[in-house]
């Protein structure tokens, strides 16, 4: 598939040799760049909704170890009403508590979900950039949470070079998630 600024450069050639085609040619040519034109339009839409989510993820790793404790206290201890039922009577299984435990932390889906994105977030962290690592901080872990223009007024960029920047770096996550592959060119 065709980059968008290839994608452009044809458009143009084709305008320059618009007096020498047959106008259905040319017609034919023009729908078929304006459509290749608008898939990639497409597809970098739902990249970046994709790359909006990893920010969001971003943002839920910093307090991920806090809902892992939380999550893993309330199935540990779970809140029951109070039982009538003294322990008159009992089942022929036996089963220890820890074992009780640990099948329910193996089956809850949103701690298997915290864990994940704990996994994820810190295996993109780790190939970070020096660079990457603090434009990560001063995003989301810095209690601020700064926005692209603060950002880059502390790191000398321009705010179309943050936002390149804050795609790259949301990009290592939707790798290391899976959602995206490395050789994939939008």
């Amino acid at each position: 598939m065709s980059t968008l600024y290839e994608l452009t450069d044809n458009y143009m050639k084709l305008l320059d040799y618009a007096e020498d085609m047959d106008t259905t040619l040319f017609h034919d040519a023009l729908d078929y760049i304006d459509e290749a034109i608008e898939d990639k339009a497409v597809n970098y839409e739902k990249v970046d909704k994709e790359l909006s989510k990893d920010e969001l993820a971003l943002k839920e790793y910093q307090q991920v170890n806090y809902n892992i404790a939380v999550r893993v206290v309330s199935l540990e201890h779970p809140w029951t009403e109070s039982d009538s039922n003294t322990g008159v009577g009992s089942s022929g299984v036996t089963i220890k508590p820890q074992e009780i435990f640990a099948i329910k932390k193996d089956e809850d889906k949103e701690l298997q979900r915290l864990f994940k994105l704990k996994y994820d977030c810190e295996r993109a962290i780790d190939k970070m950039s020096d660079e990457q690592l603090e434009m990560y901080n001063l995003r989301f872990v810095n209690s601020d949470c700064l926005g692209c223009y603060d950002i880059a007024d502390r790191l000398c960029y321009s705010v179309p070079g943050i936002y390149k920047k804050r795609y790259r770096l949301l990009e290592l996550l939707a790798i290391e998630k899976s959602l995206i592959s490395v050789d994939k060119n939008v």
